[in-house]
């Protein structure tokens, strides 16, 4: 990953002060750990991931913590180790109500033009105290959240930009391999012809039968637990292809050949989201069906010779 994300936020583990109003059970652990041990693996984390930023990339950094050490000071121990990144003030809060630090020309005129845009401010939020760390006088742009000034509680946030100066450390071997389109099973690649949607079948990777179409330019997630890595596309079984609740909300009306719209105000539309049977009460050919509501996609179900089945999701049913 190194060199390749232009926006990364660390929303870092921490000793979590600001929380103890809401949640005392949070002083137990606070107990057991103290600061030092969040602030070391702060520390880490903040160092791979301003590695992991384009030059000119931004870096969002934010604990629920009023500890100095894990916030100034976590900000000034980046700074000293990493010099081409630089705190960038992240709000408008009117020009009298600035901290002493003079703002650079180009961070004060893009603060004017967000005031201009939004015609906000942001009333009760707190400047950084550089002082309590012995920090650079630049900390002052980064902001703290105190409960008895905001309606909230206790929280800490930095903005940062990797300069474009930076040097380029990204490799194009960090990208995922072209997938053998030959896991891909003929019926999934037929449903596929179907649809008027860019489906790259370079980009399709196949995890326990199931199909995603993975984002363009993607490294190689290889070793890493995740989630989701792309659009859910659908599933291969034995002599088919069953398409996702996914791509039915990712597609358009306009991008599939075979529709069954149906009004807002029709009760078969509830019916659909209550997963029972309707009537197709227009002319459809046999095979997956894209059930829609004014135009706008529900889910699928497979329509064969007059007869439907419903294949909304059925986490999602209309209780």
């Amino acid at each position: 990953f190194t060199g390749y994300f232009d926006k990364i936020l660390v929303d870092a583990p921490c000793s979590g002060e600001g929380m103890f109003r809401k949640s005392p059970a949070i002083i137990k652990n606070w107990e057991q750990y103290g600061v030092d041990y969040y602030n070391k693996l702060q520390k880490e984390i903040i160092l791979l991931a301003t590695k992991m930023l384009k030059p000119g990339g931004y870096l969002l950094y934010s604990t629920c913590t009023f500890s100095k050490e894990e916030n100034e000071g976590t900000i000034k121990f980046l700074l000293d180790e990493e010099p081409d990144m630089e705190i960038v003030p992240a709000i408008w809060n009117s020009l009298e109500n600035q901290p002493d630090y003079p703002l650079r020309e180009e961070d004060k005129k893009r603060l004017e033009k967000m005031k201009e845009r939004n015609n906000v401010s942001y009333e009760g939020f707190d400047f950084g105290k550089p002082e309590w760390v012995d920090g650079p006088k630049e900390l002052v742009h980064t902001l703290r959240l105190w409960p008895q000034r905001i309606e909230g509680e206790g929280h800490y946030v930095a903005l940062l930009r990797k300069k474009e100066t930076a040097p380029s450390s990204f490799h194009e071997e960090y990208q995922i391999p072209a997938k053998e389109t030959k896991q891909i099973s003929e019926e999934a690649k037929e449903f596929f012809q179907k649809i008027n949607f860019p489906i790259d079948i370079n980009r399709i990777t196949v995890r326990e039968d199931r199909l995603y179409l993975l984002p363009k330019d993607l490294v190689d997630l290889k070793g890493l637990r995740i989630l989701r890595s792309g659009l859910l596309l659908g599933e291969m079984k034995k002599n088919r292809f069953e398409p996702s609740q996914a791509l039915a909300c990712a597609l358009k009306a306009s991008e599939y050949d075979n529709i069954y719209n149906l009004s807002s105000d029709d009760a078969d539309a509830i019916r659909y989201l209550k997963c029972e049977s309707i009537e197709i009460k227009k002319e459809c050919k046999d095979g997956w069906l894209l059930v829609c509501v004014d135009g706008y996609p529900l889910g699928f179900g497979k329509y064969s010779k007059g007869n439907f089945k419903n294949k909304y999701l059925p986490g999602w049913r209309w209780m």
